[in-house]
């Protein structure tokens, strides 16, 4: 047993509440249950009950023990001052001077053991098998505030690296966009590209495709061999050496690089090869409203033609244009796309994007990976959409164990308990 669940059985009225009695046998009527909080001071605030058909208006503490009471000291504590009921699991010492309402054997079974089950079941996602057992409308409102949750989450990191890079917006998206394109081994590298050369010389160099490569492969360290044959590595190097004298560059070691157990097309070569040639075609680094047009423009964007025979420099390979794969694209839209549109009409349009948002998800394809694995028992996944709340479901609750503020236990819970007063 845990405080959480008194704070749950509270919250939600989960107890027989037509026959509540306080210790001394005065009758409760619970009017309101409070609110809910979370910072100093009592459980739960402004909660209102007549008890013995006095109406009182105050605050609600909740503890295992009675005794708790005076163990944490709240008899000192002002805070504790307008504290109209204790409830308690066990009343071990009985307060005198605030009444008391004891739980145990007024809360169900069936819920003690749903509960026991969650907090004890060795699975990640220990409820998944019940999830086809919640009306389907029910979940559609929980994923809608679950992609709000996430979308926010992620605007208030991007919000943070804007007020980093001195609220240059520009220069903000390309550490986003940097941060996205790389597969998640070699993010390390991407993001000590995007620290090592600043986007405002890119910039410069907006419409020279050439130059672009030479700054990003320069500075990321893949122009340091010697490939005397290589006509287009040593126009690359020789570009290079003269833009790293100007403007002060100072080059990675290639080892910071992966390309172990990776295929050829996610090397970070061909990613830099593909970025250079999204940056010339698009400088203010796209965040397209469109998730069509965003599609179409990605999968525009072809690496220059040395890479339709290389995947590394100095390496022939059979002939293959290199370009975004279906996979690739998604990752962008979802990463960095979505995110940052989100970002900048809420903050900067003062727009309520959320639906534009969801419906963008929406039109595309499910998400596999080693998190969403948990749920594939539940029916209903078939979407983007899907994916990202169960990952921002998993994330915020199911790793952390915190199934008392779940929407989804909540429901589950609520199936198990709906005929309660039956049970108790």
């Amino acid at each position: 047993m845990k405080e959480e669940l008194l704070h749950y059985v509270w919250k939600h009225q989960l107890i027989k509440f037509d026959c509540l009695q306080t210790t001394n046998d005065e009758r409760i009527e619970i009017l309101y249950v409070g609110n809910y909080n979370t910072n100093e001071g009592a459980d739960f605030l402004e909660a209102r009950l007549k008890i013995d058909n006095t109406l009182l208006v105050g605050n609600i503490e909740i503890h295992l023990f009675a005794s708790d009471w005076k163990r944490h000291q709240h008899q000192v504590n002002n805070k504790y001052n307008n504290v109209i009921l204790h409830i308690v699991w066990i009343n071990d010492e009985p307060l005198e001077y605030v009444p008391t309402l004891e739980l145990n054997g007024k809360v169900s079974q069936l819920l003690l053991q749903k509960y026991a089950y969650l907090m004890q079941h060795s699975t990640p996602v220990p409820c998944a098998k019940s999830w086809n057992d919640i009306e389907h409308i029910n979940i559609v409102n929980i994923q809608e505030r679950m992609l709000y949750e996430r979308l926010e989450h992620k605007s208030e990191k991007i919000i943070v690296q804007y007020n980093l890079l001195n609220k240059d917006w520009l220069r903000t998206k390309y550490y986003l966009l940097l941060q996205s394109i790389g597969t998640t081994i070699n993010s390390f590298g991407f993001e000590q590209l995007a620290q090592r050369l600043e986007y405002k010389i890119l910039i410069k160099h907006a419409d020279n495709l050439l130059q672009i490569e030479a700054l990003l492969f320069g500075t990321a360290g893949f122009l340091e061999a010697r490939f005397l044959e290589d006509i287009y590595y040593n126009k690359l190097k020789n570009e290079y050496a003269f833009l790293k004298e100007k403007y002060g560059l100072v080059s990675m070691n290639k080892s910071i690089w992966n390309f172990l157990r990776m295929r050829p097309a996610n090397f970070p070569t061909v990613k830099i090869a593909l970025l250079a040639k999204l940056i010339y075609h698009s400088p203010q680094l796209f965040h397209l409203q469109n998730v069509d047009d965003t599609k179409d423009f990605l999968s525009t964007i072809v690496a220059s033609e040395y890479w339709n025979t290389h995947y590394q420099f100095g390496k022939n390979s059979s002939f293959l244009p290199k370009k975004f794969g279906e996979k690739s694209i998604q990752a962008l839209l979802i990463n960095y796309n979505i995110p940052v549109f989100y970002t900048y009409q809420k903050y900067f349009e003062q727009q309520d994007v959320l639906q534009a948002c969801i419906e963008s998800y929406e039109k595309m394809s499910f998400e596999q990976n080693h998190k969403v694995k948990y749920f594939l028992e539940y029916e209903q996944t078939k979407t983007a959409a899907d994916s990202q709340f169960l990952l921002e479901l998993y994330n915020e609750y199911c790793s952390k164990r915190k199934c008392m503020q779940c929407k989804i236990a909540y429901q589950i819970l609520k199936n198990e308990t709906k005929n309660v007063e039956a049970t108790i």
